[in-house]
């Protein structure tokens, strides 16, 4: 099993407007749920504080390999949700593991 962990903080000049932008991030992720082979669980969490330290969102899936894990990165549905994060956040991190 191969868990895929990512955090994001996301553009906006304001609290509110992080938050608006952490919001559409979690609806695009969520519509991924189920359809990628090989993905068997997806969480996405908004930071509840306004921490200039924390990130916005974090995204946890689980894959059954790390070629599933590709599977994901590849997939075409996962692409358009990248494009759309991709132009609303400043910084990204990610860590894959086994588990």
């Amino acid at each position: 099993m191969v868990k895929h962990v990512v955090l994001w903080k996301l553009r906006g000049d304001s609290p509110e407007e992080r938050r608006d932008n952490a919001e559409r991030v979690r609806a695009a992720l969520r519509t991924l749920a189920g359809k990628i082979p090989g993905m068997s669980s997806l969480e996405v969490g908004i930071a509840t504080a306004d921490d200039p330290e924390s990130a916005d969102v974090v995204l946890i899936t689980t894959h059954e390999s790390w070629q599933a894990l590709e599977t994901y990165r590849s997939h075409p549905e996962h692409q358009v949700v990248a494009r759309l994060i991709g132009e609303l956040r400043v910084e990204r991190r990610v860590v894959d593991f086994e588990a």
